[in-house]
């Protein structure tokens, strides 16, 4: 970049944008300041690890928000799955999908839940939408009949909000 005959890198340019706006003072202090490292469990989608900073915030709400067919399933599978494959319980549950249809979906990806189910290590389960403390007690027992080590939520929003 070239300002007034100076040839500036990138890093010396934000450098100067950000001075503009911080005095030395402040970066200085801002510096001394210890950062407090925060636990992350991991989604097992590497790169999403990386660009979140290492995973989801133990015992955070995560909305997955898309139009049908944008992977929204295949996201919340892969993070049981990589739970699983650490040897953690994992529950599933659908209010639309059939089980057998999520389970049919994600094995072509070499997922095999049928087989996590057998061995009593994951449940997908289907419950109707239009009951809500239904669903939320269908999710607790089957938490606690698993031994789940933690509960991450995900909501779906599937097409638009009007």
């Amino acid at each position: 970049m070239d300002k007034g005959g100076l040839k500036l890198n990138k890093e010396k340019r934000d450098l100067l944008i950000v001075k503009k706006f911080i005095s030395d003072e402040e970066i200085e202090k801002s510096s001394e300041k210890p950062v407090k490292k925060v636990d992350r469990v991991s989604t097992g989608i590497p790169g999403l690890d990386k660009l979140i900073g290492g995973g989801f915030i133990p015992n955070s709400v995560v909305m997955v928000s898309g139009e049908s067919g944008t992977g929204k399933t295949i996201f919340a599978t892969q993070y049981i799955w990589n739970a699983l494959c650490m040897g953690e319980n994992g529950l599933y549950v659908t209010l639309q999908q059939t089980a057998d249809d999520i389970k049919d979906d994600v094995a072509v990806f070499g997922r095999d839940f049928r087989k996590a189910e057998e061995i009593g290590q994951c449940r997908i389960l289907y419950a109707e939408p239009q009951d809500m403390k239904k669903i939320i007690a269908i999710i607790l027992k089957n938490v606690r009949d698993l031994k789940a080590k933690s509960c991450y939520r995900f909501y779906y929003h599937v097409g638009r909000v009007c």
